[in-house]
């Protein structure tokens, strides 16, 4: 089937209209088709590319402003001062007649320019044949190919262009002619060091245009609440700076000061009512909140570095400026185990069942299936009812868990396979799968009363039962015990026992450390038995 390029297929398979708009810099609009269907998606998106077309013309989006004629002049000539300058330091000076050849040129867009002229061959009434053939149509020629321009010759834009381009071409020359006479600068006072030249003008190295090419990039290979994570500690350096700021501007100081605005930034500010709605730059300005935690601070610092260090690897910046800084965290944050006593009032209360807190199936399952498994939040979350299996080879029956720490580029590592323990198949857990897997409804959960969000996945509603309702029911909730925490008890206990640790990192999808534990990272259904008899020693 014909795919267009504008049609394009998101993470959960749901196809997306993005189309690009004729502005400098482009921008591109995306609408959710909100179908999985690839006949229904391409029919949408033809009629949509027709009535963009159509609104395109009526509105006259290719309209440019002068600033933008001069940017994208300055984007095109310093790219090829930058060019020529590469192949002088290679090969040394011009040869002496294209010296004479540019001299001549800067002579003649002078004359043009004291004579308000935008072209030679009108200046000297010089024959030309047809249009095509005017110096100014072949020097415009491949701007507008290179950016995509598409102005008529009799448009206003056009005609803009071509009185703004000799002074942008005379620079060039001017500049050229410069650095080529510095090269054969012998001096031992002070010899020449050719240096890069930064434009920082360029569209190329706008904020958010950099921020955009980042995350098109890492789209997919990331967890949803990761990416989402991602993209707002991006959006805060858009705040704070604005899109049309250069990333070649943000040095050394740009970053502490980044930092220190990090420190003053009030925690949740788009939620509390003395900051919400107003600018980053107002809310910095209002005393009496709280600050962002140092967790927090070191987040968004990580984040920043990891962008930083992805515009050096593609020859945007020369350095990170972020890189390894930090604040002390002296709260740490690091989560504990529940201990016996804990441990007891939790499952005593899922014993009452439907007449204790845990009334719901998607409360009682939960909590076992995060204590049996080790699994992570949204690992459990995202689980179908498909996701329980059963191995004939081994008579063993296990989930197939999606590890949410691995990036979608490596699908054949992303999954792993954990044994279901007896005391679930004890309770009625098969019972209960089977029961949801009759169910009907759109991309159905095995917990299937989650709902899903764009910031926290599936997984939002376990969070809030587990920390908001279960633990302060049973005065045992503290800054150290969370979720996650169920995932920690189920290491250091299953590790209390004599197990291969090879076994337990391959359960719960940690990256081992030893030439050992090649042995289990295939997730193959061999392993499941061993799987089984290491699970089976975990007793609550």
């Amino acid at each position: 089937m014909y795919n267009p390029t504008y049609l394009v297929q998101s993470r959960h398979n749901i196809y997306y209209f993005r189309y690009p708009l004729p502005l400098n810099p482009p921008v591109r609009i995306s609408v959710s088709l909100r179908t999985r269907c690839p006949k229904e998606a391409l029919q949408l998106a033809t009629m949509l590319e027709y009535h963009s077309l159509k609104l395109i013309k009526a509105l006259d989006l290719n309209t440019m402003q002068h600033a933008e004629i001069v940017s994208l002049f300055k984007s095109y000539y310093s790219d090829k001062l930058s060019q020529a300058r590469t192949r002088i330091d290679k090969e040394g000076q011009l040869p002496k007649q294209n010296v004479i050849n540019i001299q001549n040129q800067l002579e003649q867009l002078k004359e043009l320019i004291d004579n308000d002229c935008d072209d030679i061959d009108e200046l000297y009434g010089l024959e030309y044949g047809s249009e095509d053939n005017k110096q100014i149509h072949k020097d415009l020629k491949p701007i507008m190919e290179k950016y995509e321009l598409d102005f008529a010759r009799d448009s206003k834009e056009y005609k803009a262009m071509q009185s703004a381009h000799k002074y942008a071409l005379r620079n060039y020359y001017e500049s050229l002619l410069q650095y080529n006479t510095s090269v054969t600068d012998y001096s031992l006072l002070g010899s020449f060091e050719p240096s890069k030249q930064i434009d920082h003008n360029n569209p190329e190295y706008r904020l958010k245009t950099i921020i955009d090419k980042y995350l098109s990039e890492v789209d997919g290979t990331m967890t949803v609440k990761s990416y989402n994570e991602f993209s707002t500690c991006l959006r805060y350096l858009v705040e704070l700076y604005g899109e049309q700021y250069s990333i070649t501007k943000l040095d050394g100081s740009e970053a502490r000061y980044v930092k220190d605005c990090l420190l003053k930034t009030p925690a949740h500010r788009n939620k509390k009512k003395e900051t919400r709605g107003l600018p980053l730059a107002k809310q910095l300005q209002v005393e009496g909140l709280s600050p962002f935690a140092p967790r927090t601070v070191n987040k968004y610092l990580d984040c920043y570095s990891t962008l930083f260090k992805w515009a050096v690897n593609n020859n945007y910046i020369e350095t990170n400026y972020f890189e390894g800084m930090s604040v002390k965290d002296t709260k740490s944050g690091k989560r504990t185990n529940f201990n016996d006593e804990e441990l007891k009032r939790i499952f005593a209360e899922l014993d009452k069942g439907k007449g204790g807190l845990a009334k719901t199936d998607m409360r009682y399952w939960s909590t076992l299936i995060f204590f049996y498994t080790g699994a992570r939040r949204n690992e459990i979350a995202s689980l179908t009812p498909d996701d329980v299996k059963y191995s004939e080879e081994t008579d063993v029956h296990y989930f197939k868990i999606k590890d949410e720490k691995k990036s979608k580029r490596f699908k054949k590592d992303s999954l792993r396979l954990v044994p279901v323990h007896s005391d679930l198949i004890e309770r009625g857990f098969l019972d209960y799968v089977e029961r949801v897997r009759k169910m009907k409804g759109k991309d159905l959960r095995l917990l299937h009363e989650l709902t899903y969000t764009n910031n926290h996945g599936w997984g939002k509603k376990l969070t809030y039962w587990f920390s908001n309702v279960l633990l302060p029911g049973l005065d045992i909730k503290t800054s150290e015990t969370a979720l996650h925490s169920t995932r920690h008890t189920f290491i250091t206990r299953i590790k209390e026992n004599d197990v291969n640790y090879q076994v337990v990192e391959a359960m719960v999808g940690h990256e081992g450390k030893g030439m050992g534990e090649t042995v289990y990272t295939h997730r193959s259904e061999r392993h499941l038995r061993i799987f089984k008899d290491t699970i089976e020693m975990l007793k609550y």
